[in-house]
């Protein structure tokens, strides 16, 4: 596949069947991925797999930082404003995603729509969950 084409098939995927991946294809993927380049081939990340027990426990802490109000703390702060062109845009998209999953009742709904905001700190039940992680001091 050639860059147009994978650029034109990418998706974003915000719901996931719940059956598990295999180890065995997880492993696979994982080698492939630190076949990825790296300055001076220094391979400077590590990887952690979450699913079943340690996933739930992610789950349940991050919906309850969410429900909390606990402001977050980002590696790379988001820009604290946007310029009005990407607001409308985003407002529209959020309307467009809330149109195609809820119902005229539910996008009235406040838990409904605070329980679909928390999808996002639940990795949208995905069964696993791969965290690439950089020391603190690589990054700028």
């Amino acid at each position: 596949m050639n860059v147009i084409d994978a650029l034109h098939a990418r998706s974003t995927v915000r719901a996931y069947k719940p059956d598990p991946v295999g180890k065995d294809t997880i492993l696979k993927i994982l080698k492939a991925a630190t076949r990825a380049p790296s300055w001076a081939n220094t391979q400077p990340w590590e990887i952690f797999v979450a699913r079943g027990e340690a996933l739930e426990r992610l789950h349940t802490a991050y919906v309850v930082r969410s429900q909390e109000r606990v402001p977050s703390n980002p590696d790379l702060p988001a820009p604290q404003t946007w310029p009005p062109v990407i607001r409308k845009r985003m407002a529209e998209l959020m309307s467009a995603r809330a149109r195609l999953i809820l119902t005229d009742r539910e996008r009235d709904d406040a838990t409904i729509r605070q329980s679909l905001f928390e999808s996002n700190y639940r990795f949208f039940d995905a069964p696993t969950v791969v965290f690439l992680c950089l020391d603190r001091n690589l990054s700028s």
